[in-house]
């Protein structure tokens, strides 16, 4: 039993989808960064925050792109 759940675990981050990795897209960091660095408006951010959710919605499906979808809100 221990052994099986020890296989899972070390195998996890092999079947890990992107998303839930710690390397984010590459399209998903230019909002992130203008939501943390705060010099940017709300008028000034909505375009980037379209322009990746529909690259989003464009490249990913089901979890990943819901969970995508979250960290873009």
């Amino acid at each position: 039993m221990y052994a099986f759940a020890l296989v899972i675990l070390l195998a996890a981050p092999v079947f890990a989808s992107p998303v839930f990795t710690d390397t984010l897209p590459e399209w998903f960091i230019p909002l992130r960064e203008a939501v943390y660095e705060q010099n940017l408006n709300a008028e000034e951010i909505r375009p980037l925050y379209r322009s990746t959710v529909s690259r989003a919605n464009d490249s990913l499906s089901g979890a990943d792109l819901y969970i995508m979808l979250s960290r873009c809100e």
